[in-house]
């Protein structure tokens, strides 16, 4: 996920980090365009810590303690060659992402818009050990996550199933993302919603339109009698 604020033209350099998040991952990258070449410790406190602790709902002294450990998640930076005139660039990595190097680097690529680049044979991929999660810090930043996690999970799975079944024994069948977040207090979006109404055992469809329709799938929640 790019930064708001920055242009979509052209290569771009700057670091950027997997971020786990509650169904998957997240690519975070920070633009040197935004961030002016800004260093990992700096980015990680400031901006990082603070984005996962708004994720995992994790507590304002939770979210200090993570701005120590920079070294918590895998990152990694794309870079300029030298002399910069040469037009190459470097995707520099820690060789730890949590998807595969097959499927991890075309994200970066796209993220970054290097396609270009690396049609142009510009592009060099580089292992580089500054970038590897150290061990200490990632037990640190799991340990924070988890110490607030099964709450969290319980209460947002309880939202998700208590509104499908209600929507279904009110005969709806479909649940607006808006008025669901505002009624629970959530802030998870309808793809969330999706995927955990579908781990519930309801079958759930986003409509498009801000609505989600339901069905009882294998929830062993019964429709009412229709007359």
């Amino acid at each position: 996920m790019q930064h708001p604020n920055h242009s979509n033209t052209g290569p771009i350099t700057g670091p950027y980090y997997w971020i786990p998040t509650i169904d998957g991952w997240e690519l975070l990258s920070f633009p040197d365009t935004i961030f002016e070449n800004d260093n990992h410790d700096h980015i990680w406190s400031t901006m990082v810590a603070p984005h996962l602790g708004n994720i995992w709902c994790l507590t304002d002294k939770i979210i200090l303690a993570l701005a120590k450990y920079p070294y918590g998640v895998s990152r990694g930076r794309v870079s300029r060659g030298y002399p910069k005139e040469s037009g190459v660039y470097y995707l520099n990595h820690g060789d730890d992402a949590p998807l595969p190097h097959m499927e991890a680097i075309p994200l970066i690529i796209k993220e970054f818009n290097l396609d270009d680049v690396r049609s142009q044979g510009k592009l060099k991929i580089v292992y580089d050990d500054h970038e590897t999660m150290l061990q200490l810090h990632k037990f640190k930043v799991e340990s924070f996550i988890s110490s607030d996690i099964t709450e969290m999970r319980k209460n947002f799975m309880t939202a998700v199933r208590e509104a499908c079944r209600n929507a279904l024994l009110d005969e709806i069948g479909q649940i607006d993302i808006v008025d669901w977040q505002a009624e629970y207090d959530r802030t998870e979006n309808i793809a969330q919603f999706v995927s955990t109404a579908k781990k519930c055992g309801f079958e759930a469809q986003d409509e498009g339109d801000g609505t989600i329709s339901i069905a009882p799938g294998n929830s062993g929640v019964e429709l009412p009698d229709r007359e």
